[in-house]
Order: structure tokens, then C-alpha cells, then sequence
């Protein structure tokens, strides 16, 4: 349960931090995506790409992905569930993060995800 939590709530960082609203709508029009298209998913594999754009965009709006697709660890760790990790996770999640380098496109989203789905299973 926890690591579907994380998927979706990297997925959707600005919902996870209280976002007010206005980059979630601005990124579903951007990707022609409707609320009900953004789900839980249990498998990377399952998220289709237009979601894996929305999470970049919505991602980018509330500063966890840097204009230059750097990925921001400081909001990294204001993500629910995350402030649960252990040290050896935190550093394991920041090497991981690390070796991703940066978010270039849509498609990139996976590895960002790939690193929480490797510390929480």
C-alpha cells in the first residue's frame, strides 16, 4: 500500500504538499487527461505516458523538477511517506536520485519512480 502510495503521490507531488489547485488543472489540460484518468497504479509499467507528462508538469510547477530537470531533493523529502525513511533508505533514495540526473522527458518520470519503488518494496 505504501508503495502505491508514493507512485501517486510523486506522480501527483503538488496534491501530496497541498497544492491549491489551479498546476493540477493547468497540467491535465496540457496532457488532455481528465481527475479520473490520474489513479492509483500498482505497476510503473501501467502508468501511460500522457501521465507520466502530467506528473513532469505538475512535478515542475511546484519545484521538485528545477527548469533545467534537475530534481530538487529538498522537496523530495516533503513528500508523504518519505519522512518515514530510515537513514540508510534516505541516503539509498539519494543515491538513486543521483544516478537518474535529470528529468528530460515525460518518459524520465519512471526512474524518479523507480527509486522510491526500490526502497519501499
Amino acid at each position: 500500500m505504501i508503495t502505491s502510495y508514493l507512485i501517486i503521490c510523486v506522480i501527483t507531488f503538488g496534491l501530496c504538499l497541498g497544492d491549491d489547485g489551479a498546476d493540477k488543472k493547468e497540467c491535465l489540460m496540457e496532457n488532455d487527461l481528465t481527475e479520473k484518468d490520474i489513479k492509483m497504479y500498482t505497476s510503473l509499467d501501467d502508468i501511460p505516458d500522457e501521465v507520466l507528462c502530467y506528473s513532469k508538469c505538475l512535478n515542475m510547477k511546484n519545484g521538485l523538477i528545477e527548469k533545467s530537470g534537475k530534481i530538487d531533493m529538498e522537496k523530495i523529502s516533503l513528500i508523504a511517506g518519505v519522512d518515514k525513511f530510515n537513514e540508510t533508505q534516505t541516503d539509498q533514495l539519494k543515491k538513486c536520485i543521483k544516478e537518474v540526473g535529470s528529468i528530460e522527458q515525460c518518459t524520465d518520470m519512471k526512474k524518479l519512480q523507480y527509486c522510491f519503488m526500490d526502497i519501499v518494496t
